[in-house]
Formats: structure tokens, C-alpha cells, sequence
């Protein structure tokens, strides 16, 4: 679900009651907004029947990080819900590899060693592709 202002980001409240316009322009997040509405409608492991599991890659009380799986397709999502860089290491032998970082738009080697996620930053990686 995605509210109004969600795709350009609107800085100011916006009144409930009444009729509140929202100016659009440059739609700075729609490109976002538009791989995530895609990885969703093509990946099975995204469906409502797919799996959910979290999976733990660093301080707990910083990332929070999960699988969504469906036969053979999988998608890990890590979030780094602090303001400092959090080191993530994934010890999972069945994430690592070279899944697909939907942003990076780039295969990426994903090992056991330790590397870092910037505040408030996140990866999406599509296994599979």
C-alpha cells in the first residue's frame, strides 16, 4: 500500500478532514517505489503463501533482517534502523552466494565476512534471477 506523498516527499502535515492538495513535480521517489512494486508482481517469494522468516546478521536491536522464500525463488531485505553504520555479516550458508542487489542493480558476491550498512540504509537482495 502506498499513501499520498509517498512517491515525492512532502514535508508538511497534511490535513485529515479536509481537502489537503499535494503538489507533484519531480515524483523523487517513484523510481523506488516502482522496483519495489516490480520485484513484488514478478517473484513468487513475495506472494501472500511464501514464507517469512528473520534471520539475524548483526545487532538485533539495530537490523532487522528476513527471508521471504517460495520454491526455488528468495528475497532478503536487511534494515538498518539506526542513525550509525551497523556491520552485518550473514552466516547463512543458503544466503550466501551472489544474489541480485535490486539497487545496486548488480550481482554481488555475499560471503560470510563482515561489511557495513549505513544508517538508516537497506539492501534488498533477489536470489535466483
Amino acid at each position: 500500500l502506498i499513501y499520498s506523498g509517498q512517491e515525492e516527499p512532502v514535508l508538511r502535515s497534511l490535513k485529515f478532514f479536509d481537502k489537503d492538495p499535494i503538489t507533484f513535480g519531480k515524483y523523487q521517489r517513484a523510481k523506488f517505489y516502482s522496483t519495489l512494486l516490480d520485484l513484488r508482481k514478478r517473484n513468487p517469494a513475495l506472494a501472500a503463501d511464501a514464507s517469512f522468516r528473520k534471520v539475524s546478521v548483526g545487532d538485533d536491536q539495530a537490523v532487522y533482517a528476513y527471508v521471504r522464500e517460495k520454491d526455488d525463488h528468495k528475497v532478503l531485505v536487511i534494515l538498518n534502523l539506526s542513525d550509525k553504520n551497523q556491520t552485518i555479516t550473514v552466516k547463512e550458508a543458503g544466503l550466501q552466494g551472489k544474489p541480485y542487489n535490486l539497487f545496486m542493480y548488480t550481482n554481488e558476491p555475499l560471503t560470510d565476512k563482515p561489511w557495513q550498512v549505513e544508517p538508516w540504509g537497506y539492501v534488498v537482495y533477489e536470489y535466483g534471477r
